[in-house]
């Protein structure tokens, strides 16, 4: 079983994953406002990389809410 120490370690390394997470999903909306104010079409790969970037979100969401509940 691991110890409080290594539990917040973890939550420390889960919070900067997130945060790329998160930069990558504004550099995608960013695009994506760039195409349209620029009247480009949207392709169905820009669709799909913000749906894939939306699971993998809820997946680290799921993530450190099972640490925080298992880690009580």
């Amino acid at each position: 079983m691991a110890n409080r120490k290594s539990i917040q370690i973890s939550l420390i390394q889960f919070l900067e994953m997130e945060l790329n997470v998160m930069n990558v999903a504004l550099d995608i909306v960013d695009q994506l406002i760039r195409k349209v104010l620029f009247c480009k079409r949207i392709r169905p790969k820009d669709v799909s990389a913000v749906i894939n970037l939306r699971i993998l979100v809820n997946s680290f969401t799921k993530t450190i809410a099972n640490q925080t509940t298992t880690g009580k």
